[in-house]
């Protein structure tokens, strides 16, 4: 969670844009008899009654620091959906991003097994592979720090001068 909230401090990168995917079910209803609308003396009315029409699943990406937002309905809730609604995030609406930093909840759906099952494997192993590489980075550089362990540097400038003495000019006298 703490990692979580570390996103949300950083400052607004075009480069690397924090962008939230939520997404929720709405059920679709009909009315099985028109509202009749206000006539004089008669306030509008309107029967409880109605009918179902199945339920629709939609997807909200935000991008908070830019105060952007795109939505996206699907006919299901599935993980083939939640496939193509991160590669269109990836390739339609952030292709020249450096890295997106997606906060999401933690739905099985949410995995990049779900890549596979929607996605050639050639296709998914590319939309996979970035969201993997960047997670490993983040997690070999957090150890990294945390560790707090130097460089030890053992190329000195003399040793550059002897290996590399080729590449200085010759001066002539």
């Amino acid at each position: 969670m703490e990692d979580v909230l570390g996103v949300y401090t950083r400052p607004y990168d075009p480069r690397r844009p924090q962008v939230c995917l939520d997404e929720t079910s709405r059920q679709l209803l009909a009315e099985v008899t028109p509202p009749r609308p206000v006539a004089p003396g008669q306030p509008a009315r309107e029967d409880y009654e109605y009918q179902r029409h199945g339920v629709c699943n939609v997807f909200l990406v935000c991008e908070p620091l830019r105060g952007w937002r795109h939505v996206t309905v699907s006919a299901r809730r599935t993980r083939i959906d939640w496939a193509h609604c991160g590669k269109d995030l990836l390739d339609v609406c952030y292709p020249d991003a450096e890295q997106v930093v997606l906060v999401q909840d933690n739905l099985n759906t949410h995995t990049p097994a779900s890549l596979y099952a929607a996605f050639e494997p050639a296709e998914a192993k590319r939309l996979a592979d970035r969201a993997t590489l960047e997670r490993e980075v983040a997690a070999w550089q957090a150890a990294r720090n945390s560790a707090g362990r130097g460089v030890d540097w053992r190329f000195t400038t003399e040793d550059a001068r002897i290996k590399l003495k080729h590449l200085y000019p010759a001066i002539q006298r």
